[in-house]
């Protein structure tokens, strides 16, 4: 009995197992795919933004805190100064505040830099800004007034502001305002806009009425005169010197200048505004007629180039140097020059003293400027300007290539020092 027990028990199990094998789903492989990293950071990212809550958008862009108005009252206009505080909200956008409505009677006199903002009148007066935060300045500008039957008038429309008012300056004795709502303040007559609007209206008195513009006197004539002159001497090893001078004029119409040639030069060429010009010379002097370059303008550069034969070099010896004398004053004058490498040279003397640079120049004539160079300067000449330079040879780096030995002793001294020559 017991023995059947046991094989019914089993019997049931048997089944149960077979039922729940059956009843268990089949196992299914995983699915799987392969994509590149960036790919897959991407998609990430997605995933956290929008995960992400953005934030709530302000329910104003921006406002207008303040706008305080300063101004004076003028015969046919109104002059003012303008303080303007905005708040943006908000941020990464850009935002259009509008500040002075569009007027063809305003006119800005001055404007601010603002950090991170433009001010534009594309549709009056508008600050233009991306970024949230708070933004003062300050700007200027003039307001024409109409006039109607004797009576002026000028208007000011400005944006909603959350503070507006206009302190207004004038003169009692010459005007008299027709508002009858404006009170008097310690910084001047106290408006504050009517929807949206500053309105002005007043009469000239009759002390006003009977003072006389002041006669306009007649504008003093340019004085000619030469602001800077300049100078470039070259000279050669055998006495040969080229003088370029050059005079910045400032002049009104057409006037007459006259230069001295200093004795010993002759002029080679002129020229006025870069064109050369016709010359004759007259007991030493020469003549000029000057105009600027172009109708209306008052200034126009003069250049003279000379030439002379000053003699050879000696072993040692002293050179001067004389330049023009001009009709019209000369405020300034740099002398540049260039003289041979083989001498050692210091001033001493003339009116001209040395100069620690001189400035650069552009003359019209080009040439070359070899040796040594040396500058000097003179302020306010009035006489013709000189200049003293003493010389030694240098030895250094330079040998004697003359004649034979017997040759030179037969020569004078003076003569002996121009065999002398660089190397």
């Amino acid at each position: 009995m017991l023995e059947l027990k046991l094989k019914g028990w089993i019997v049931v199990l048997l089944i149960a197992g077979a039922g729940a094998a059956r009843a268990a789903p089949e196992q299914k492989a995983e699915s799987s795919a392969t994509m590149p990293l960036p790919e897959l950071l991407e998609l990430y990212r997605q995933v956290d933004r929008a995960e992400k809550v953005a934030p709530a958008r302000a329910p104003l862009a921006a406002t207008v805190d303040k706008i305080v108005l300063s101004g004076r009252l003028l015969a046919k206009a109104v002059e003012l100064s303008a303080h303007f505080e905005v708040t943006v909200l908000d941020e990464d956008r850009w935002v259009a505040v509008p500040l002075l409505r569009e007027d063809p009677a305003v006119h800005l006199s001055e404007i601010p830099e603002i950090d991170g903002a433009v001010l534009s009148t594309r549709r009056g007066l508008e600050l233009f800004t991306r970024r949230a935060g708070n933004y003062r300045f300050d700007l200027s500008f003039l307001i024409e007034a109409s006039e109607q039957k004797g009576e002026h008038r000028a208007s000011i429309r400005i944006a909603p502001a959350t503070l507006a008012v206009l302190y207004l300056q004038y003169d009692e004795g010459l005007f008299r305002l027709a508002e009858a709502g404006a009170r008097k303040g310690a910084e001047g007559t106290v408006f504050f806009p009517a929807e949206g609007e500053f309105s002005l209206r007043w009469e000239p008195t009759a002390a006003m009425a009977e003072r006389k513009a002041p006669e306009r006197e007649a504008r003093p004539p340019v004085e000619s005169v030469i602001p800077s002159a300049h100078a470039s001497v070259v000279a050669t090893l055998e006495g040969r010197r080229i003088t370029r001078m050059l005079y910045k004029l400032r002049f009104e119409g057409s006037k007459q200048l006259e230069l001295g040639i200093p004795a010993g030069q002759r002029v080679a060429k002129i020229f006025l505004n870069s064109a050369a010009i016709p010359f004759e010379i007259e007991a030493g002097k020469v003549r000029l007629e000057v105009a600027p370059e172009r109708a209306g303008d008052e200034s126009a550069r003069l250049e003279l180039v000379m030439e002379s034969d000053a003699g050879g070099f000696l072993l040692s010896g002293g050179l001067h140097f004389d330049f023009p004398a001009v009709s019209w004053g000369v405020n300034e004058l740099f002398v540049e020059l260039h003289l041979p490498q083989v001498f050692n040279y210091r001033w001493t003397g003339g009116s001209l003293a040395p100069a620690s640079g001189a400035e650069g120049v552009d003359y019209f004539h080009r040439i070359p400027t070899p040796g040594k160079s040396m500058c000097f300067h003179q302020d306010l000449i009035g006489a013709a300007p000189d200049l003293d330079v003493a010389y030694t040879v240098d030895l250094q780096g330079h040998y004697y290539t003359g004649s034979a030995v017997e040759a030179l002793r037969a020569r004078p001294a003076a003569a002996q020092g121009a065999e002398w020559i660089a190397r």
